[in-house]
């Protein structure tokens, strides 16, 4: 049976009395009450901001996780290789989010520093030598870059970086961003260099219209310590 009128109308005010002692205890420690964790999710497939090419990698699973300046997702992909870790792609999508929740740390328009690259790639592929590329190359959004690497049993291995802003707000069903950063994980026990970075030349980012032109130059990582 649905609940009376009186048992509704104290149902409403024990949970305005528990609100307002919420942010009475918060305003007596100068805490800003947080109403949404923020914890990381899983999303359907169907979700994902970066979709590979037909015949590459099969998408696993995806999480999401909210902040105030962004939504981060870890796209999880089929693996082959032996080697310790997982084949993933790491996208930041800067934008408004719920401003109850903390921010992510990053710039949305500055590249990365190199050494925050080396950093990612020996947590993100331990035990591989990976060499950055001082190859020139492009997408249908503009430069990357790229480093690869092999372990002793033949194993090949790619990280790309590639961020992106956008000259208005790009709106997908998740975001409405301006700038998004992609950072992707690949090690293939048969599939050589070429063909790694085939993947790189050929990913979709959703919501953002893939231009191909890109006369200039720009560095696809900072040289800042």
């Amino acid at each position: 049976l649905p609940p009376s009128r009186p048992t509704r109308r104290l149902a409403a005010r024990v949970s305005a009395v528990a609100a307002s002692s919420v942010a009475y205890l918060c305003s007596r420690v100068g805490v800003t009450p947080v109403w949404q964790s923020g914890t990381a999710r899983q999303v359907p497939a169907s979700a994902a901001l970066v979709l590979l090419p037909p015949g590459a990698l099969r998408v696993v699973a995806v999480t999401q996780k909210p902040y105030s300046n962004a939504i981060q997702q870890e796209i999880a992909l089929t693996t082959n290789a032996s080697n310790k870790g997982q084949n993933m792609i790491y996208v930041t999508a800067f934008g408004p989010g719920d401003s109850g929740l903390a921010a992510v740390g990053g710039s949305a328009s500055a590249q990365p520093a190199l050494r925050e690259l080396n950093e990612e790639m020996s947590a993100r592929l331990p035990g591989v030598a990976m060499k950055v590329s001082p190859d020139f190359v492009e997408n249908g959004y503009g430069p990357f870059g790229y480093a690869i690497g092999r372990t002793g049993t033949g194993t090949t291995c790619l990280y790309s970086w590639q961020k992106r802003t956008a000259e208005k707000p790009v709106g997908t069903l998740q975001i409405t961003y301006q700038a998004i950063d992609v950072r992707v994980r690949i090690c293939s026990a048969r599939a050589r260099e070429a063909e790694l970075l085939n993947v790189i030349f050929r990913y979709s980012i959703v919501g953002l219209k893939a231009s191909g032109s890109y006369p200039s130059r720009p560095p696809v990582f900072s040289s800042a310590d």
